[in-house]
């Protein structure tokens, strides 16, 4: 029986999602026709060098998705080999045509179609159980990813923000309001290196790395620690990696690899994509 421990479903969409964007909301905000100052000159040089969505032109992208249940199943339960129940409930997943419907709005939605036919309850239970994960999953996903993508990393300007240089030479970004602390670090080739966010109940420090594309800085990868406040509530440690296919001239997830550290690994492949203009 799968100990389906993997907070991945319910702790990415809603602790880390959530956290993240409220607070690059916060950075986002301010008029673009404000005087020009240093801080302002030094946020739009950086913003020229990431790749973004909203100046391509993408809304959002449709594609057919491949979990790899096999892979969940095994470190979810931290063995390398599975039972003959778990072999059944694994094709019985495998059977299951999922489709994922992403908006750079920061939202998704899931089509998950089984076969049809007759299933015993615990695998109609089995579905329902891993269609919500995936549903939260892949939605807390693409809520986190979209603000890395679409250019709102990168404040508008200066107006309300804390800027200063680093000791390496790079620069740190303080924005505050009275729910929400943001604090950004770029490096001296002005790589955005950490991302975190503290509110009232929670602290979430993300190290994103970027890959060079000939359309800009794109995100490849996340490391998480989303640290709750509330006493005896444990860190939970994320790694999550994206690999890009081109579809129509925009580069588009084709793989995820998430790792809820000490908790299992929930990867997905995606194909036959489609791609919606703004």
């Amino acid at each position: 029986m799968l100990n389906f421990r993997l907070g991945t479903a319910t702790g990415l969409a809603a602790a880390t999602a959530v956290v993240f964007l409220a607070a690059g909301a916060n950075l986002a905000t301010g008029q673009a026709n404000q005087p020009t100052n240093p801080g302002d000159d030094w946020l739009a040089a950086t913003s020229k060098l990431y790749y973004s969505t909203k100046k391509a032109g993408l809304a959002g992208f449709d594609c057919a998705v491949h979990p790899d249940w096999r892979s969940l199943f095994l470190s979810a339960n931290n063995t390398t080999t599975l039972s003959a129940e778990a072999e059944q409930k694994v094709t019985a997943l495998n059977a299951v045509a999922i489709v994922v419907h992403a908006h750079l709005d920061g939202t998704a939605n899931l089509d998950w179609t089984p076969p049809a036919g007759a299933a015993s309850s615990d695998i109609s239970q089995l579905l329902n159980t891993m269609r919500d994960a995936s549903t939260q999953t892949l939605g807390g996903f693409v809520q986190f990813w979209s603000p890395f993508v679409d250019g709102s990393v990168i404040p508008v300007n200066s107006k309300g923000l804390n800027m200063g240089p680093t000791a390496d030479g790079g620069m740190r970004i303080h924005a505050a309001d009275k729910d929400t602390d943001v604090v950004e670090i770029f490096g001296s080739d002005r790589v955005l290196k950490e991302y975190d966010v503290i509110l009232a109940d929670a602290e979430t420090d993300f190290t994103p790395e970027f890959s060079q594309t000939d359309q800009g800085l794109v995100v490849t990868h996340f490391h998480a620690f989303i640290k709750p406040k509330a006493s005896g509530a444990q860190t939970l440690e994320m790694q999550v990696g994206v690999t890009y296919s081109n579809v129509d001239g925009f580069p588009i997830p084709a793989r995820l690899d998430i790792v809820e550290v000490g908790q299992g690994t929930f990867n997905f492949t995606f194909d036959t994509c489609s791609v919606t203009r703004q």
